[in-house]
């Protein structure tokens, strides 16, 4: 699009061909007119008929531009070489001169030095800004310019095309779209700086965008990668395949929890650390150690139960109770009363409980936090640990534990819980305790 020269193959418009890669060149050109308001896509709908509209709308409107024998016809459809093609034509080319005309002057280069952090160069031309950067751009509102101070017209057409897809998409759009795919061709360059990158941009969407623009951000690309390149994603994510590029503390291993042993004579070893499950039934007992395996305590479904306090997500988690709330027999245990006479099936369940919570917590991403230190309610410094995740979820649930930490990112990780629900401030607070006393007791028996 240099040139201002936009070739169609077929029509492109309400039933018509819509060629994938003609449908791309009219929305680029359209997006390039701010009247798209998404990235440039390949597939044609109700926004690009609505935005080829407006752009007839407009170039009737232009005196720039020479209709010919009439006003062209508001129907959303593009022709190879017809009047709408023309008048398009003129427009892109009127959108290139006019940046060329207000660009500034190419500075001779600089001599090159090696990138650091998430920032990279493009062989053979300007420095370009980082996923991080524009989407902090956008996020203040301010106009699409290249990073430092390399002109637009210094850039490929690819690659101003796929910078204006990132950020377009990152600051308007729920869905990622095109965007995803220019990330995921970046990982497979680029594994660990792509990575690098990408958290943060998270991180900001965290703070400014919504859960759903996140989570469709990360499955997005996820998406578009195979199941060799989606997994080495995963493990960088998680920080378990050789840490940050930007030389971070990388985050430790987020291996499943082993699920114990048998023991001769019908016994269990629980895989979890002695001094965990102990700090766990003072903590759910709220202090009163002769709360034991036999306590009850009634409640929403079958209540919490036992020396660890089970309750019925727990349960379900664990196998002994399905999803329509009855008992499975698993363990041989079909009631209340059998779990709170039988010590060994408890440790089995809470075994089994910790592992499903582990995987939930890993599963939304709580664990990218791990490693984290920032100073809680009160007023002490408290750093995120799998034990102190795990200890949280247990009580509060997995989603409860990232609804907190999505909290905390948006209000950088500033522990101030007034403005909001009073029962979530609750949870949250409650939640925070168990990071705070959890953070340095082992979960993992050794």
């Amino acid at each position: 699009m240099s040139s201002g020269d936009v070739k169609l193959s077929a029509p492109v418009g309400p039933g018509a061909a819509n060629d994938p890669g003609d449908v791309l060149r009219v929305e680029s050109v359209l997006s390039d007119a701010d009247l798209l308001d998404r990235p440039p896509g390949r597939s044609f709908g109700d926004d690009t008929f609505s935005a080829i509209k407006a752009a007839q709308a407009r170039l009737n409107d232009d005196p720039r531009v020479d209709i010919g024998r009439g006003p062209l016809k508001l129907d959303g459809l593009v022709n190879p070489d017809g009047p709408t093609q023309a008048a398009t034509r003129k427009l892109a080319g009127d959108v290139i001169a006019r940046r060329a005309a207000t660009a500034p002057k190419p500075q001779p280069p600089k001599p090159a030095t090696a990138p650091s952090g998430a920032a990279k160069t493009i062989q053979g031309g300007p420095r370009r800004e980082t996923l991080a950067q524009t989407v902090k751009r956008f996020a203040k509102g301010k106009p699409l310019t290249p990073h430092k101070p390399a002109p637009e017209s210094a850039m490929t057409g690819d690659q101003v095309a796929a910078l204006k897809r990132l950020a377009g998409g990152l600051r308007k759009v729920t869905h990622p779209g095109p965007v995803a795919k220019d990330i995921a061709d970046a990982f497979r360059a680029d594994g660990p700086g792509t990575v690098a990158e990408f958290k943060a941009v998270r991180d900001v969407l965290e703070k400014t965008g919504t859960a759903e623009q996140v989570e469709n951000f990360t499955e997005g690309v996820r998406a578009e990668l195979n199941p060799k390149d989606r997994g080495r994603f995963d493990r960088l994510l998680a920080g378990t395949d050789g840490g940050d590029r930007d030389g971070s503390k990388m985050t430790p291993p987020r291996k499943p929890i082993p699920p114990g042993s048998d023991t001769p004579g019908g016994g269990f070893e629980s895989s979890i650390d002695r001094k965990f499950r102990e700090q766990l039934h003072l903590r759910e007992t709220q202090g009163r150690p002769q709360q034991g395996y036999d306590t009850h305590v009634p409640g929403d479904g079958v209540g919490a139960i036992g020396r660890y306090q089970l309750r019925q997500g727990a349960l379900q988690d664990a196998g002994l109770i399905d999803g329509q709330g009855r008992w499975t027999g698993k363990y041989g245990i079909r009631s209340i009363g059998d779990l709170r006479k039988n010590p060994e099936a408890q440790k089995r369940a809470l075994v089994g409980a910790l592992q499903a919570k582990h995987k939930q917590l890993r599963t939304n991403r709580s664990f990218d936090a791990v490693g984290h230190t920032f100073t809680g309610v009160l007023g002490q410094p408290i750093t995120i640990t799998e034990p102190g995740l795990l200890a949280a979820a247990h009580r509060q649930g997995a989603k409860g534990v990232r609804k907190y930490l999505g909290h905390m990112r948006k209000h950088n990780w500033r522990s101030n819980f007034s403005g909001i629900d009073p029962k979530e401030a609750i949870k949250f607070k409650a939640i925070e305790k168990r990071l705070r006393e959890f953070q340095n007791t082992p979960v993992r028996r050794k």
